[in-house]
């Protein structure tokens, strides 16, 4: 074996070790960016369901006052 093809065959190791180190690499920044659309879109639903929440909190103490403020006007 000449020197020229163990040359070759580390630049060949070398390549193949460099794509398995990129697949690796794409593979964990794929999984990272579904975990994060997860959790940003598990943030949204609690966002969405507190925002409710809060409305229907808001509406019940509306509907209460305004209750109480007629009663208190037409007696």
């Amino acid at each position: 074996m000449k020197i020229s093809d163990h040359v070759q065959l580390y630049n060949l190791k070398f390549h193949m070790s460099q794509r398995r180190r990129e697949r690796r690499r794409v593979e964990r920044n794929t999984q990272n960016s579904s975990t994060e659309i997860k959790k940003k879109y598990k943030a949204l639903k609690i966002f969405f369901i507190a925002t409710t929440v809060v409305f229907v909190v808001l509406l019940f103490l509306l509907l209460v006052y305004s209750h109480m403020f007629v009663e208190n006007h037409t007696h």
